[in-house]
């Protein structure tokens, strides 16, 4: 605790020793959690991507977040343009 920024400045310092592809092909190797940091275009356009198409036929990230007995019920309905400015007070 108290040394983070040090820490940070270290680790920024390490990762640009190499490039994305090269972290990639090296933390591939290794049995360990991590991920590359993607665009969203990128994040929806992955094979295997986390995505589903609501009924109006727009595509979401799935929610990341699973229980085994609760689904994830998120609402992908997105309100009209000043739909709700009356509610406001």
């Amino acid at each position: 605790v108290g040394e983070q920024q040090v820490l940070v400045a270290e680790l920024q310092a390490l990762f640009l020793t190499r490039t994305q592809a090269e972290w990639v092909a090296l933390l591939e190797t290794v049995d360990c959690c991590w991920s590359t940091i993607r665009t969203l275009h990128d994040a929806f356009n992955e094979d295997g991507a986390p995505v589903e198409t609501d009924a109006k036929g727009r595509r979401h990230i799935q929610n990341p977040i699973r229980f085994r007995n609760e689904p994830a019920q998120p609402s992908h309905d997105v309100p009209g343009y000043g739909e709700h400015t009356r509610d406001l007070p």
